[in-house]
């Protein structure tokens, strides 16, 4: 790497590259990168061959374990080089780069292989942090589409490095524990569903019943019978124990256990968790807008969530988990400050009137300067009874809150939420329905993007 870099400081890569010249001192006009395209190439490639040293053991202990079986780590370093060097072409800079490497391997004499191997990471570079961050990979179906695109396990390797060293490459800010969680499980995940055959994909029961006994184990350790978690359990609607972990379906079921009583609600925390978050668990008799004042107190408190999932039992009780972190980007560890937050989100849902507000604050600088359009995309879903709305617009303080608060108004019902940040870019996605539990009619669309529309925009809240 000292090599690489040396001839990018001098300018032979360029001229051995016309294309990384083309990068070379390229701007990246967003909150999201924090370095110029050549920059950024070079941290990625020098992440991809530090993954190989001890010292990264404590850092990314399971990149660590991954780079031992890489093949050929020059492909992987290539790959690197490339999957960024189309930017600002005004194409899919994925596409573009593809085409780039494979001519660049035609005319370095690599073999036809080691060719479509490093041409296939360029294309797909995004495919595994998009899916990790953007879909539910509990979902057995998820992970076997992801399988079906890697097909193989060196692929997957090569492309969970790739990923990884990408994402810490861009920004210092941006790579964190829950990341790179998200990232371990659906590789865990995906090497399982290689190895079990993509002829024979997991079917949801046998996943459930999987978790459910890892649950067990974790309960026998704290004392909880058997029969009790069961009884537990009876409330979950079967595909949404495909949302949470084993450990988190344990520490759910042992909280609502020792909790008892229905009639009055609960909200749990747990500091940090096995995915280097803070998750709040509200367990509680399900009210028009509940999922807006539970954002408000997150909001208040300066909490940033990273993952809504939202379940509707079998007897009409909310099973809600939020993985938050704070405004330095790390779970709770102040004792204090985790009981405040339970002791504040059980006051809240204990009143008879649900009324709290998200808190005003001002913008920063950089987020009025960095402003992206809002973009809404409808889906229904007819037999779910259900419609899925993604959401596009910039990041800014309060924003799930402010868009809870927008849902309530409208009177909709939140059954879904998957929060997705990447620096400045908020893409989220929601499922909703009518309280009496309808897809969302063209007027009500109307009505929502109207509504939103104004809300999210700053210039016109600062005319009011």
């Amino acid at each position: 790497m000292n090599a690489v870099e040396a001839m990018a400081d001098i300018g032979l890569l360029g001229r051995l590259l016309p294309a990384f010249e083309q990068v070379s001192g390229r701007m990246q006009y967003d909150m999201f990168h924090a370095y110029t395209v050549d920059q950024h190439t070079l941290f990625v490639m020098h992440n991809l061959a530090r993954f190989v040293r001890e010292a990264t053991q404590q850092t990314h202990p399971l990149a660590f374990e991954v780079r031992k079986r890489v093949r050929k780590p020059e492909l992987l370093l290539l790959a690197g080089l490339f999957h960024d060097i189309a930017k600002g072409r005004g194409g899919d800079h994925s596409e573009l780069g593809e085409v780039e490497a494979r001519n660049f391997g035609h005319a370095a004499g690599l073999s036809g292989t080691d060719i479509d191997l490093v041409a296939w990471l360029v294309r797909e570079h995004l495919t595994m942090s998009v899916t990790a961050q953007k879909q539910d990979i509990g979902d057995p179906q998820v992970v076997h589409r992801f399988a079906s695109v890697v097909k193989d396990w060196e692929r997957l390797d090569c492309l969970y490095l790739l990923t990884v060293a990408d994402i810490s490459g861009t920004s210092p800010k941006l790579w964190n524990g829950w990341k790179d969680r998200l990232l371990a499980d659906l590789y865990q995940a995906t090497r399982y569903a290689l190895r079990r055959g993509l002829e024979h994909p997991v079917h949801e029961s046998e996943r459930i019943e999987e978790l459910q006994r890892e649950a067990l184990v974790w309960l026998a350790r704290a004392g909880v019978d058997a029969d009790a978690a069961r009884a537990v359990w009876a409330e979950y609607p079967a595909e949404s124990l495909l949302r949470f972990s084993a450990a988190q379906i344990a520490w759910q079921t042992e909280a609502v256990l020792k909790h008892g009583a229905v009639s009055q609600p609960l909200a749990a925390v747990r500091s940090p968790t096995e995915h280097g978050t803070t998750e709040v668990f509200v367990y509680s008799a399900d009210r028009e807008g509940i999922f807006a004042p539970i954002t408000a107190v997150l909001d208040r408190l300066q909490l940033s969530v990273l993952e809504a999932r939202i379940v509707t039992s079998k007897q009409g009780h909310v099973l809600d988990t939020f993985q938050v972190l704070d405004a330095d980007h790390r779970p709770l560890v102040d004792a204090e400050r985790i009981d405040e937050l339970a002791a504040r989100l059980n006051d809240e849902l204990s009143r008879p009137e649900l009324s709290l507000t998200p808190a005003r604050r001002a913008w920063t600088r950089q987020q009025k300067h960095f402003q992206l359009a809002l973009k809404l995309d409808f889906r229904d879903d007819e037999a779910a009874g259900r419609t899925e709305l993604g959401l596009v617009c910039s990041d800014r303080p309060g924003l799930l809150a402010q868009i809870a608060q927008v849902f309530r108004a409208i009177g909709l019902a939140v059954h879904d939420a998957r929060i997705a940040t990447f620096g400045e870019r908020v893409e989220d996605i929601f499922l909703l329905s009518t309280l009496d539990g309808r897809p969302l009619s063209a007027e009500l669309r109307d009505a929502l993007s109207r509504t939103l529309a104004h809300e999210l925009n700053p210039f016109a809240r600062n005319r009011r």
